[in-house]
């Protein structure tokens, strides 16, 4: 038939445009992302890593001495080299042959097919990269409670779960105490949230779980503990001083006896307050020699923010313009929204993140930052298409999937700062 559609002709318009556009999605959605630079990089030669190094003592050849005094002992920097692993990211779909067939008499409704099933797909990219970046842990939320024998878990927030997804339950000595669904193909695990009630704060899976207050709640698959993950390593785990993420190493190396790697984190016990807010700015001042230039938060933490500004002060900084950021602030929907408002604190702008979590605001000194990409956001390829048979399998349906390797990496976590418990 003239003009109709291939798999090959469709495939190769699409495999095109989505991953720029979930590219501008991340721009335009993810000021955390937008913000920070960004470099390719590659592991040839490196295994499955690169290796950066990075300051872990400060030269100590310093002393006061009378005219014919020896000089002090010769000191130098101690420098440890950081082992950075990407994180791989995947997004998998499917369509099944049954609709492919039925739309495939035009190249319009055989592209519109493929595409609404794609285009929902890739909604949640952006998103999910975005809590990645915030989070670092792997965690979606922690347990509110202990479980015995129930399909009913109460957790602390459920703002990144959704029905459909699969879970796993990991406790903080790093057991897993899930007990897996029974319907899982060979070799997968975790169970599937099956409804959700956000008013109490309570999820049902499919299978009944025994479980621990505190458990961390993570995607199947993704952690190998309570806060060892094959995620991005995002600001939570960075900006922090050993409270939040105890014995958690920094790229392979300890932050016990490395305490130049620890972040600088306050409490705001539910009461925020500017002096907090400043001692934050201050710290990473004294302690690292950073500039905070962001400060990100939840909305909810700005709002909070927003009330100690009484009608008898203006805002910091009325009409603040955006400092040129390494990924162009301005085009950020986060920013431009609300650095439209003029908000900030100490001359940084304060912005909210449908991202973020709850509670947390992050201060960032952002050139101290880089996103490590070994690759763009890219299709997994089948000779040309983004859609693979699973006929082999016994099925009549097409997988299509994309695939990000990065990683998040600060230079100087001492230059940054966290308040956590905001409200």
């Amino acid at each position: 038939m003239a003009g109709q559609a291939t798999e090959s002709s469709v495939s190769a318009i699409l495999k095109e445009v989505y991953p720029g556009a979930i590219e501008d999605e991340l721009n335009n959605e993810i000021a955390a992302w937008a913000v920070l630079d960004k470099e390719k990089v590659s592991i040839d030669g490196q295994g499955q890593h690169i290796v950066r190094p990075f300051r872990t003592n400060r030269n100590q050849g310093f002393g006061a001495r009378n005219d014919t005094d020896l000089l002090p002992l010769a000191g130098s920097q101690t420098l440890a080299n950081a082992k950075i692993n990407m994180a791989s990211n995947y997004m998998v779909g499917q369509i099944t042959g049954r609709v492919m067939r039925t739309s495939y008499g035009t190249d319009a409704a055989f592209e519109n097919a493929l595409e609404e099933e794609i285009r929902f797909s890739l909604t949640d990219v952006a998103t999910e990269i975005g809590r990645q970046i915030y989070n670092g842990a792997g965690q979606l939320t922690t347990l509110n409670g202990l479980v015995s024998g129930s399909t009913s878990v109460i957790v602390n927030n459920v703002q990144y779960l959704a029905v459909g997804m699969y879970v796993e339950f990991w406790t903080t000595g790093n057991a897993n105490e899930t007990t897996n669904d029974s319907s899982l193909p060979t070799g997968y695990v975790g169970t599937q949230i099956t409804a959700i009630t956000a008013s109490t704060n309570t999820i049902t899976v499919a299978t009944a779980q025994t479980l621990t207050t505190g458990d961390a709640v993570a995607r199947a698959g993704s952690n190998t503990g309570f806060s060892t993950t094959k995620e991005l390593n995002g600001f939570d785990t960075t900006i922090d001083d050993g409270t939040d993420f105890s014995g958690r190493a920094y790229f392979g190396v300890n932050r016990a006896t490395t305490p130049i790697l620890y972040g600088n984190r306050f409490d705001a016990n539910k009461t925020l307050t500017e002096s907090l807010m400043q001692q934050a700015v201050d710290q990473a001042r004294q302690v690292g020699g950073g500039i905070t230039d962001i400060i990100f938060t939840d909305y909810a933490s700005r709002r909070t923010y927003s009330a100690l500004l009484t009608s008898l002060k203006r805002y910091p900084v009325e009409g603040i313009r955006a400092p040129q950021f390494a990924g162009g602030i301005e085009v950020s929907q986060d920013l431009r929204t609300q650095l439209g408002e003029g908000l900030s604190f100490s001359g940084a702008p304060v912005v909210p993140s449908r991202q973020a979590p709850p509670k947390k605001m992050w201060f960032l000194e952002t050139n101290s930052w880089k996103i490590f990409q070994q690759s763009e956001i890219e299709w997994i390829m089948n000779d040309g298409s983004i859609l693979h048979p699973m006929l082999v399998n016994g099925y009549d349906a097409y997988r299509f999937s994309l695939y990000y390797d990065a990683q998040i990496y600060c230079e100087a976590p001492n230059r940054q700062s966290k308040v956590v418990n905001t409200f």
